[in-house]
């Protein structure tokens, strides 16, 4: 098929008979429980003299798994090629790696799917459970010999060609040129298909999708700047920043609602990122594969690009990092100079960290935050860390660094370690640090901080370096004990978990109820392995488990007989005031009483994490009515979201963008907005702005008429504490 060298070229009709054919070649595949897809044109093809082959479990067809050329970074930050497989599947699948030479030995990584291949002359065999990402290092090699397996899950319902509102990308093509996708669109790359780069900047509902391939972008794979609600699922980026200067795999900045899931990303060229996240709001990135030359995932405030505001509700879950040449997590570099602003409410949860290779440096977990920038209430959770070469495991500061900085950082505040585990050479150093009196650093928990086995529970055993202007820093096990029994109850209602109606049925639904020392009503906490737990129930002796492993929102939660299950596996979040939130493993959401309901009944659901109320549970010890204190502080006291104007207006009547929209301003009511076009003329005036009642919908309420499409200056005042704050900037209104 002829490669297409730019996006606008019409495809020719044997070119969307191809398609056609192999959309029904991929639709019967689909059946099957592997799939695996053509070569993509341009792609570099894999150097080595491999072979990678994958089939159902236990059965005897094997499909080829076509590789593609990967370079990285080494340890002395020269690039190096490694390779990279990619397919789908859904049960467990057997895999054969077929050799031109002598291989002695092969491990597979990330460790917790504690896979030992089997060695065969000239090639190793394996299975693996379902749809995983991971690496297999050979002959101890992890540079040139590292073949990389991306096996994503089967594709559901997948857009096909000719949908409605859908840029289809069909097998066989490569689009030579930068995707730009409008808003209320879908891109969909088909498996065997790649693009060089996507821009989804000042978009509305718009979608990424597909099993194909972003190859070598100059600069950023995907940029996300000032966009709203955006999901991208299923793409793998090889060689952003191949220009040299920078590049993300993914660049979200002052963007709200933005959903990462099942994507990877490779970089080996200078200052090439991961997932960079500035300035934005409700985040999610869900199982995701990410080696990189630079930093792997960080959040930043404003000031670089041009962002502004807090960068918080940020949820990271169910990933692999190989950072070859920086940090795991980088918060806090930037800002904003002119305001103070934060980066807040972030959750990390089930995280492999992989051969973190660097010589000399700052730490998997890098706090550097200045320009008047407040890192507050970030969790990080059953964080695993293989061994790495010389350097720390945190350091947390707050800064002043001329080159990156006008000003120094506010604070550094709650921040809760849970479940990390170290296995590797020594005790890597730590440390925290403040700026002065008035910018400190404080309220650092380490809660199961497990080094080569054995938890530390001070600051030596940690290797950890208090420093300046920092306090309240401390070191313990989890409270919560394997074998005991307890009592969940909601904050929210003060309410329990048990199953519905006392039944000890399979299936049951779990909801609330008051505790009246029922046996159906108490837990046993059993280790699940890698920190994850189970909870069996006393009468039942079912488990805690999802409903049919769905990802859903609002799936309830059942009781089920023990099956193995990641839906049958949890993850504990420490929170302020002693409570738990209590993460699926599977899907990365928490266990949250439905509608906030303080009725007895109310079912108990899964939903993406908030911190509200309604998600965090008391354990209380059945037996002695102690409870397991997660964190005897109180909550983190953080102050109300800025109010962030949409620059967005398209007042169509198609449901997006119909009126101005001020996310946050409900929490400051007392407030006035104008709204002025190019000559400084006021079209809009309005005081408690509320995005209900009152509204600019794009008619002046001072001339009743309606305004030209174009660009428009707002001035905004609102009142917090007791102190008026203003902001300025502009509004695009188009029909």
């Amino acid at each position: 098929m002829k490669t297409i060298l730019n996006f606008k070229t019409t495809l020719t009709t044997s070119v969307k008979a191809l398609a056609i054919i192999i959309c029904l070649c991929f639709s019967i595949a689909s059946h099957a429980t592997v799939v695996t897809y053509p070569q993509v044109p341009v792609v570099q093809a894999c150097q080595f003299s491999y072979t990678l082959k994958a089939r159902d479990h236990g059965t005897t067809t094997w499909n080829t798994v076509y590789l593609y050329n990967t370079p990285v970074t080494t340890a002395t930050g020269a690039e190096t090629n490694t390779t990279c497989g990619y397919l789908s599947c859904s049960g467990s699948t057997d895999y054969k790696i077929i050799f031109s030479t002598t291989v002695t030995s092969a491990a597979i990584y990330p460790a917790p799917l504690n896979i030992t291949p089997t060695f065969a002359g000239d090639s190793i065999m394996f299975t693996i459970a379902g749809p995983q990402k991971f690496y297999v290092d050979i002959n101890g090699d992890h540079y040139n010999d590292c073949i990389h397996i991306i096996a994503d899950p089967l594709e559901v319902n997948p857009p096909h060609q000719g949908d409605a509102n859908v840029i289809f990308i069909p097998s066989g093509t490569f689009v030579d040129s930068i995707v730009k996708v409008p808003s209320g669109k879908t891109l969909y790359i088909q498996g065997g298909a790649g693009v060089r780069s996507i821009k989804l900047d000042s978009t509305t509902n718009t979608q990424v999708l597909g099993r194909g391939v972003i190859f070598r972008p100059t600069f950023d794979a995907v940029s996300i700047i000032r966009a709203t609600n955006v999901t991208i699922d299923g793409i793998l980026d090889f060689d952003h920043g191949w220009g040299g200067n920078g590049g993300c795999g993914i660049r979200c900045g002052q963007s709200t609602n933005v959903a990462i899931s099942n994507a990877v990303s490779f970089s080996s060229k200078p200052w090439g990122d991961g997932y960079d996240i500035f300035s934005s709001n409700g985040v999610t990135v869900n199982d995701v594969f990410l080696r990189t030359n630079d930093d792997a995932i960080a959040f930043y405030g404003g000031g670089k690009d041009g962002f502004t505001g807090n960068c918080h509700n940020i949820v990271v879950t169910n990933s692999t990092l190989l950072p070859d040449n920086a940090h795991e997590f980088s918060i806090g570099v930037y800002g904003d100079q002119n305001i103070d602003t934060q980066i807040r409410d972030i959750v990390v949860a089930n995280i492999d960290i992989c051969s973190w290779s660097r010589s000399s440096g700052q730490g998997c977990f890098y706090f550097s935050v200045g320009d008047r920038v407040r890192a507050a209430n970030l969790k990080f959770s059953n964080i695993r860390i293989k061994d790495f070469i010389g350097s720390a495991l945190t350091r947390m500061a707050i800064v002043y660094n001329s080159t990156y900085n006008y000003n120094p950082g506010r604070a550094i505040d709650s921040v809760f370690f849970t479940n990390i585990n170290y296995t590797g050479t020594g005790t890597p150093a730590s440390s925290a640090s403040g700026y002065d009196t008035t910018r400190r650093t404080t309220n650092i928990f380490f809660n199961n901080l497990i080094i080569n086995g054995t938890v530390a529970t001070s600051a030596t055993a940690a290797n950890f370096t208090i420093g300046s202007y920092a306090s309240n820093i401390k070191f313990s096990a989890l409270p919560v004990t394997i074998g005991q029994t307890y009592v969940l109850t909601a904050e929210n209602s003060s309410k329990c978990a048990n199953p519905s109606g006392g039944s000890s049925s399979q299936g049951t639904n779990i909801v609330q109820n008051t505790y009246a020392s029922n046996t159906y009503q108490q837990w046993v906490v059993e280790d699940a392995g890698n920190n994850f737990y189970r909870f069996r129930n006393v009468y039942s002796g079912d488990y805690m488990d999802i409903s049919g492993a769905s990802t859903a929102n609002g799936t309830n939660d059942i009781q089920w007989p023990l099956d193995g299950g990641f839906n049958q596996q949890f993850l504990l979040l420490p929170q302020g005031g002693g409570y738990y939130s209590i993460m699926a493993r599977h899907s990365g959401k928490v266990l949250d009483v439905n509608g906030n309901s303080s009725s007895d009944g109310a079912t108990i659901i899964q939903w993406p994490y908030s911190g509200n109320n309604n998600q965090r549970w008391l354990f209380t010890n059945a037996s002695t009515g102690i409870i397991a204190m997660a964190l005897k502080i109180p909550e983190p006291t953080l102050p109300a979201g800025d109010p962030a104007v949409n620059s967005a207006l398209s007042p169509n009547g198609d449901g997006v963008n119909d009126v101005l929209t001020i996310t946050n301003i409900e929490k400051y009511p007392d407030n006035k907005i104008m709204v002025m076009n190019v000559n400084g003329t006021k079209v809009y005036e309005a005081s408690h702005y509320d995005n209900a009642t009152q509204v600019f919908n794009g008619h002046s309420n001072i001339t009743g008429q309606l305004q030209p499409q174009g660009t428009y200056y707002y001035q905004l005042q609102y009142t917090d504490n007791g102190v008026v704050k203003s902001k300025t900037g502009f509004i695009v209104l188009k029909y």
